[in-house]
């Protein structure tokens, strides 16, 4: 799919989900409902983390500061694998 025709179509779930009713709207592509990645005891301060997550390429971290973070594993302007088994880092 060209980058052109996958923001039209992404466009185009937005204008319908607007459109429909409140009782009839749905996230789509995001999952309703919340969902582990991990358990917070297993992500320690400064780690990166990756793993695959309903059919998606994650990858998850806790800053310095304690809070986790999750963010698509892919890079969405150059494509590459951001986690660690790709030399993917933590930078302040």
């Amino acid at each position: 799919m060209q980058m052109t025709e996958h923001v039209e179509d992404l466009e185009h779930r937005i204008d319908v989900v607007h459109a429909a009713p409140v009782e009839e709207r749905k996230l789509y592509p995001f999952p309703d409902g919340w969902y582990v990645v991990a358990e917070s005891r297993e992500l320690a301060c400064g780690e990166l983390r990756e793993r695959t997550w309903l059919g998606q390429s994650i990858v998850y971290w806790r800053d310095l500061k304690g809070d986790v973070c999750v963010a698509d594993g892919t890079c969405p302007h150059l494509g590459s694998h951001l986690g660690p088994s790709a030399g993917g880092k933590l930078k302040n």
